[in-house]
């Protein structure tokens, strides 16, 4: 195709082959274009093994033979021409079906080198002038199993250099020359000049991406200048849980691996400085200095306990944990409130099969057990979400606190009152038109047992009668709500077309004071919301890696730009949590890093504490 550079003209077919075929002007499979001084367009026609050139109006002029081409560079002075070789996968051009070739019998063609071919101008008969592997220079091994290769030869240089670039298959620390290589050519020989992802794993504390873009941020409150990061794996599906945390220091920015007794779903730290970790079905407490069970007085023993369900995954012997009904995937977390009680969700494993006509107790038992009533809605997953209060000996004190959730919770919290907050993926209602963006959710505050939820259909009992008001959600009548914040977070099961993966997942956090932290993906913000729901302060802005002015400069970017306001420069937001109110740490996945915000006061001021001996220091 092509199209004019200026104006809004649409692509227009420069040259096409339906049949396929190796006859001058057919294709078998054009990898890349180039266009000369003269205004000549070439064609890397891979499979065919050469370069097929052309004329501004189309018109076959030329071929010139090459092996498997997959990239074309021409000297913009000479118009030498630079090709470089290395097999793609076939299945990238298609097989089959009206205007393709059929002639595809291999999923990667048999090429395995990276390969540099240099030839004289068109005018000059395109003749080869040299050939070099540089897969030998590169270290590179199967260049056949991945089309993200790139590679281009700078111009400016004498001699001659190339920037090259593959991804990584065995992770950062151990990178094998993949990332971006700098080569030269000294004395007739390719060497590499620049390693640029080892150059990055020296200066730059941790490189490897987050998988499944979701990351988990703790801070445990008895002890200050640190944050854990967790991120999926250690034989979970579907990026479900995690058994090692990041320890980071913000001191120095450098971090310790903490390997935990088992793989867990999620984890909160409490006042008191204790790990609950919370698998499907239990939840197990230890102590993270040496981490030793720490046994709840109303609790059971398991034997293998752990959230994984492939290879990798750890288990320990617990000897007494709170265990409550559950399965199912992505539940909406857990929390441990200033005053000891904990909130925490759980999906029993209800499917299509448990519809029925009446209302009736399903699933659980003892305590547990719960009420499928009318307009109560199977997660998309076929689950029931639940959210359980129990206190610090492991009692239980609310069951199905909030019922009729979707099983889409992403955060769940409980203040020093006993109040449940809820961050739930359904998109906020206003006066029955949904917020603007529906890809995003709703942060709800609830008393215990005094609100559930209606869903107009999915119910596994029908519900008769609908309400005559409009829907507080898109998918639900919310009955008893104390309040609501919509436009938070990310969701993928929002999506207009079906539900897409929502493995990364947002997370929101309330702090000691009550507050609400919220992720505002769209806005590039972290809102903060008041105990009734009242947005006070946003923080953060739009921003790149190298903006915002930081109060401290060491480990950052070398020349931070001021972008003013608090500083605070975000791109994608997902995850947030607070060390009391002292610090606001926010995950930024596409800007790769971790922000640590300060948290203050328009006004601070010192009061004496009665029946405090006066020490000439301020009071602890």
């Amino acid at each position: 195709m092509r199209v004019p550079f200026e104006g809004d003209e649409s692509p227009t077919v420069f040259a096409a082959d339906h049949d396929g075929g190796d006859g001058p002007g057919k294709f078998n499979m054009p990898a890349d274009v180039a266009c000369d001084s003269q205004g000549r367009v070439y064609v890397a026609d891979h499979m065919n093994d050469r370069l097929q050139v052309f004329d501004a109006d189309g018109q076959f002029v030329a071929s010139v033979g090459v092996k498997r081409p997959a990239r074309i560079n021409l000297h913009h002075e000479t118009d030498e021409i630079f090709v470089f070789s290395w097999g793609l996968p076939l299945h990238m051009r298609g097989g089959g079906g009206e205007g393709r070739p059929s002639h595809v019998n291999s999923t990667l063609s048999a090429y395995n080198h990276f390969h540099l071919t240099r030839f004289s101008s068109l005018e000059d008969g395109a003749e080869e002038q040299a050939s070099w592997d540089l897969q030998s220079v590169t270290g590179w091994r199967d260049t056949r199993a991945n089309h993200e290769h790139d590679a281009i030869v700078d111009m400016e240089s004498d001699p001659i250099r190339v920037w090259a670039y593959a991804p990584s298959p065995v992770g950062a620390r151990s990178p094998s020359h993949r990332g971006i290589l700098l080569l030269t050519l000294e004395d007739g020989e390719w060497t590499v000049k620049r390693d640029l992802l080892n150059e990055a794993v020296r200066s730059i504390v941790r490189v490897a991406p987050p998988a499944y873009f979701r990351q988990r941020l703790f801070v445990n409150p008895a002890e200050d200048g640190f944050v854990y990061l967790a991120e999926p794996g250690g034989g979970t599906d579907a990026a479900m849980g995690f058994k090692r945390l990041l320890r980071i220091d913000l001191r120095t920015g450098r971090y310790r691996h903490i390997e935990l007794p088992m793989t867990v779903e999620d984890m909160a730290f409490s006042p008191d400085g204790f790990a609950y970790l919370k698998l499907r079905n239990m939840i197990a407490r230890y102590d993270p200095t040496t981490w030793r069970e720490v046994p709840f007085d109303y609790g059971e023993e398991r034997e293998r306990a752990s959230t994984g369900v492939h290879s990798g995954a750890r288990s320990a012997h617990v000897q007494s944990g709170a265990v409550f009904p559950g399965g199912g995937r992505h539940h909406g977390g857990i929390h441990v409130s200033a005053s000891g009680n904990i909130a925490v969700s759980a999906v029993y494993g209800v499917g299509p099969d448990s519809r029925r006509d009446e209302a009736e107790l399903h699933e659980g038992s003892g305590d547990y057990e719960t009420r499928l009533y009318p307009g109560r809605r199977f997660g998309q997953l076929h689950g029931v979400m639940h959210v359980h209060v129990l206190d610090r000996h492991g009692q239980l004190k609310h069951v199905d606190a909030v019922p009729g959730l979707t099983q889409h919770a992403y955060g769940t919290g409980i203040d020093a009152r006993g109040d449940v907050y809820l961050l739930e993926a359904p998109t906020r209602m206003f006066g029955g038109e949904p917020y603007f963006n529906d890809l995003t959710g709703t942060v709800m505050k609830f008393s215990p047992e005094q609100a559930r939820m209606l869903a107009p259909s999915g119910a596994a009992v029908p519900l008769r009668e609908m309400p005559s008001r409009p829907r507080e959600l898109r998918s639900a009548w919310v009955e008893g709500a104390q309040w609501f914040y919509g436009g938070v977070g990310w969701s993928g099961f929002n999506a207009p077309s079906g539900p897409q993966c929502h493995c990364p997942n947002p997370r929101f956090v309330i702090d000691y004071f009550a507050r609400s932290f919220t992720p505002e993906h769209h806005r590039y913000n972290v809102g903060v919301l008041d105990s009734n729901g009242n947005l006070i302060l946003r923080i953060g802005q739009y921003g790149n890696v190298d903006d915002g002015e930081p109060l401290v400069k060491d480990g950052g970017p070398p020349n931070p730009r001021s972008i003013g306001g608090d500083e605070v420069a975000l791109f994608d937001t997902r995850a947030v949590t607070t060390h009391t109110d002292r610090r606001l740490f926010i995950s930024d996945l596409g800007n790769a890093r971790i922000l640590s915000v300060k948290l203050g006061y328009h006004t601070d001021e010192l009061v004496p504490l009665k029946d405090v001996p006066d020490t000439g220091k301020p009071a602890e």
